[in-house]
């Protein structure tokens, strides 16, 4: 080892052996650290070596590795090591039972950059619903628990841990908690790594533009070929009691917050379509009149009482007196002239 390791590049060995590195024990008082990545990522690794693994005496190689999903060969880099009986305090913290886990005693030790690191290694950000997960899939459902845990107790972040169909786990903000993540480790992100800070880097704008577009056209499309299997399965949810109830409660809290508002853009409308509104009015009459008449009907014998007293409140005011009167009076003209 060529210096003693200090506080920045402890900090970059934990965040990279909670994500893409790892330690192997080649001998019995000794190990070595490594860590691949796409060739794309070359400079974050090259940052990392420069800060951290060079004081292993690491080495940088680049090779053709062989992806069985894509079925192809693609151009990878990777930092290897000296075996170094330093690195097999890592190796016993990391390695308790010759698999790699997750301790409290682990992260405990973690700050703001090892957190930074951790993401960069194994965390995504989704640009359209602007969340946050880090792929935890090598660890246990135990193991989750105390990383949600320690999110919870030491960051204030909540998450959830997300199973896939295969079995494993991984862990995921919503958009809420995804923005105070970001702001927490966006200052010790490198900036060959700045891309996935999401709507937090500028550079990122386009990208985001077009994932929307592409998004709301796939939306689109499948609206178009399920459109009546989707409006069944919504007629049939808005029925629901609760959805009601909630739809109802929401509508009177927006129309409390702008009633002003609403009632301007009424009277806007009513102005400019008095006619197609008298239309729309007499064909629903048409249609409905013995309903409406019912309705009407019955409505006025279950409040007979309250309804006899507001006509005649209604009757003894001034201006209505006054009217009445000028219309009694000019319907008594008119017979007198017949």
């Amino acid at each position: 080892m060529k210096e003693k390791i200090n506080e920045e590049s402890k900090q970059i060995l934990l965040g990279s052996l909670l994500g893409d590195g790892a330690v192997y024990q080649r001998a019995k008082n000794t190990s070595y650290y490594s860590e691949v990545h796409s060739i794309k990522q070359k400079d974050y690794l090259l940052w990392k070596n420069a800060i951290c693994f060079e004081k292993f005496d690491s080495k940088i190689r680049t090779y053709k590795g062989y992806e069985k999903k894509q079925g192809k060969y693609y151009e990878k880099i990777g930092v290897y090591s000296r075996s170094l009986n330093n690195l097999l305090i890592y190796r016993k913290l990391f390695y308790p039972n010759g698999i790699k886990k997750v301790r409290q005693e682990i992260l405990d030790q973690i700050n703001g950059l090892g957190l930074a690191i951790w993401y960069c290694d194994d965390g995504s950000y989704h640009l359209t619903k602007k969340v946050v997960r880090i792929m935890t899939d090598s660890f246990s459902y135990s193991e989750q628990r105390i990383i949600q845990k320690w999110f919870k107790g030491k960051w204030n972040l909540h998450c959830k841990i997300i199973k896939r169909k295969r079995g494993s786990f991984y862990i995921k903000f919503d958009a809420k908690e995804s923005e105070k993540f970001l702001n927490l480790i966006k200052h010790h992100v490198p900036d060959s790594m700045l891309y996935k800070l999401g709507h937090l880097w500028e550079g990122n704008s386009k990208k985001i533009e077009e994932a929307l577009k592409r998004e709301s056209i796939i939306k689109q499309k499948y609206y178009l070929k399920n459109k009546e299997k989707i409006l069944r399965r919504q007629s049939t949810y808005r029925k629901r009691a609760e959805i009601k109830r909630r739809e109802r409660l929401v509508k009177q809290e927006y129309y409390r917050k702008n009633k002003e508002k609403i009632l301007k853009r009424c009277k806007i409308y009513r102005r400019g379509n008095k006619e197609k509104i008298r239309d729309q009015k007499r064909i629903y009459y048409n249609k409905n009149i013995k309903k409406i008449k019912e309705r009407q009907r019955r409505c006025y014998f279950e409040n007979k009482e309250k309804i006899l007293k507001r006509q005649i409140a209604y009757n003894k005011r001034p201006e209505i007196k006054e009217r009445k009167r000028i219309y009694d009076r000019k319907r008594y003209l008119r017979k007198r002239s017949v």
